[in-house]
């Protein structure tokens, strides 16, 4: 619920962001050690993506932290066999 708050906060009351339909917060993915969610939202004027995106996950990425709430990190982990 903090993290889907965080996320939607970042989207209210943006004037470039449409209140219908309406954004919100999909959970669509679930792992051993993370959730996966995503922020939908609609836009009145495609020429904008780009740099209303980055502003969005910017705002999304400060609210998360703001929260306490840590972004999943990739993590690769290499195996050596007792052959190599």
């Amino acid at each position: 619920d903090a993290a889907t708050e965080a996320l939607m906060a970042a989207v209210s009351n943006h004037p470039q962001i449409l209140t219908e339909p309406k954004p919100l917060v999909l959970a669509n993915e679930t792992h051993e050690s993370w959730i996966n969610v995503r922020l939908v939202y609609f836009v009145n004027d495609y020429g904008v993506q780009w740099t209303l995106g980055d502003d969005i996950i910017r705002k999304a990425v400060k609210n998360l932290k703001n929260e306490g709430i840590d972004l999943a990190a990739q993590r690769i982990e290499v195996l050596r066999t007792p052959e190599g």
